[in-house]
């Protein structure tokens, strides 16, 4: 984001984020708006953000442990987040997440 192409002083000149400070609801506005622009593809898939801030796209838990058979380590999906609840999949337990009942 250019602030200087959306933000100007009472003078005309271009404010920068040096200008920020708390109390700026112009500031506030333009961070929150660019920031529910953004879009990037994250370890777990697509996320990108509503207007209220929220994020959009699902969260999958994925744990690395040792195959039995073949001795590698793998990613096995454990859970994911649907309508801000947390899906264990099947044969999962809470035990499986957080293993020394540490988040």
């Amino acid at each position: 984001c250019n602030f200087s192409d959306q933000l100007s002083n009472v003078d005309g000149s271009p404010k920068s984020l040096l200008d920020f400070n708390y109390e700026s609801s112009e500031f506030a506005a333009l961070i929150h708006n660019e920031a529910t622009k953004v879009k990037f593809l994250g370890s777990t898939g697509d996320v990108s953000y509503e207007s209220n801030g929220d994020r959009v796209g699902y969260v999958r838990y994925f744990q690395y442990r040792q195959n039995s058979e073949s001795g590698s380590i793998e990613g096995e999906l454990i859970g994911r987040i649907i309508d801000d609840e947390v899906v264990l999949e099947p044969g999962e337990s809470e035990k499986s997440l957080f293993p020394r009942g540490q988040i």
